[in-house]
């Protein structure tokens, strides 16, 4: 079920004695990797929320991505069997994030802070499922730590990303 930012303390308030995972990504060019780390973060829990990447925060990491627009991809999310909520990340939730944040990191690469922890901070889940990129574990503990979230990684394999697939295309 796709959820909006308001949704957010209903459902912990509807699932208080259930552990609830979220996991996070941009999910362009669906592939069996994303598959199987949503699969994963399933496992971990009785209710998995997805937050997908919108267009806005895609470019931030990726200037010439998305590839597919965030409406497609969080409505390809949403279908997964394993997948109970889809909230998608937009640039009004960043904006809004970055006005309640009373914290900052100098590193670039953990602005991604901002783009979610309002999010978790109304949710509250219990886990936060990560691929283990080392380069935002700073802020990922920090968060944790603040609001009480488990972090459990995931070892990126590494076989099929969004960026082998588009080298791949473009190769062929």
């Amino acid at each position: 079920m796709i959820v909006k930012f308001d949704d957010l303390k209903k459902i912990r308030k509807e699932n208080l004695n259930k552990t609830i995972v979220v996991a996070i990504g941009t999910f362009d060019l669906f592939h069996f990797e994303h598959l199987n780390y949503l699969k994963d973060a399933k496992k971990l829990g009785d209710v998995l929320l997805v937050v997908v990447k919108g267009n806005f925060l895609a470019k931030k990491k990726h200037p010439t991505r998305p590839i597919v627009d965030e409406k497609e991809r969080i409505q390809i999310i949403d279908e997964l069997k394993c997948v109970d909520y889809t909230i998608l990340c937009d640039e009004k939730i960043f904006e809004d994030s970055q006005k309640n944040c009373n914290f900052s990191f100098d590193e670039e690469n953990n602005n991604w802070l901002y783009s979610f922890f309002e999010i978790l901070k109304n949710l509250q889940p219990n886990i936060l499922y990560h691929e283990n990129t080392t380069h935002i574990q700073e802020a990922r503990e920090f968060v944790s730590k603040k609001l009480g979230i488990t972090l459990i990684s995931r070892t990126r394999t590494a076989k099929v990303t969004t960026s082998k697939l588009i080298e791949k295309i473009k190769n062929n």
